[in-house]
């Protein structure tokens, strides 16, 4: 039996798994908008280290029941970004609730975030999972219609998580890439356009609003 100082934990991780349930909830419901280029943002100035260690919050009970590490990997001085800070959000918790899934106990699941050469704001999350094949690679991204007509394949972790990255990304005029190898790992990164990058610097939202 599980023993009663335990009772609490167990309480919080089942409250962050309910309220990454209603996110999934909630990317189903945006994705027809997003299919059919009608989702539009709400934007405001982003801070993406405070997004992903709440991400990191969400998803703590699942990682840990995983038996997995995940760890944060971004520079001091990260920029803000104006984008829509729900959409960034389920951005994040999609790729993590992959990597989560897909990645055997011990391993380590990474977000990452700093700006290329060319300015962009590129952020992500890699894993040591199982790897994506080679085939699927190409369509991954490109399955909106079979998830509308089966959104509870979202829990199968096929069909609805993938989609609604790229839509979310290309929403902020942004790109996907994704990088796979099987049985080493997977590293999927968004790619957010340099004028959405803001002069202020991590930490400096206060004083920017």
């Amino acid at each position: 039996g599980i023993k009663k100082e335990n009772h609490a934990e167990y309480g919080k991780y089942i409250n962050q798994s309910g309220r990454h349930l209603l996110s999934l909830i909630n990317d189903i419901l945006d994705l027809s908008k997003i299919g059919a280029g009608k989702w539009t943002l709400d934007e405001t100035l982003v801070d993406f280290r405070s997004l992903a260690l709440s991400s990191i919050e969400l998803m703590e009970g699942n990682v840990v029941s995983a038996q997995l590490a995940l760890t944060v990997d971004m520079p001091d001085d990260l920029p803000l970004i104006h984008a829509d800070k729900r959409a960034i959000q389920q951005i994040l918790l999609n790729l993590l609730s992959n990597s989560v899934r897909f990645t055997p106990a011990e391993g380590k699941i990474t977000i990452f975030a700093q700006l290329s050469d060319e300015g962009e704001f590129c952020f992500g999350v890699k894993d040591t999972g199982i790897g994506i094949d080679e085939k699927e690679r190409e369509t991954v991204f490109e399955q909106f219609a079979q998830a509308e007509r089966d959104p509870l394949r979202a829990e199968k972790g096929t069909g609805l998580g993938l989609p609604i990255v790229k839509g979310l990304a290309v929403a902020h005029h942004g790109r996907v890439r994704l990088q796979s190898e099987m049985g080493v790992g997977t590293c999927i990164t968004i790619f957010l356009p340099a004028e959405r990058v803001s002069p202020c610097r991590d930490g400096q939202l206060e004083s920017a609003a």
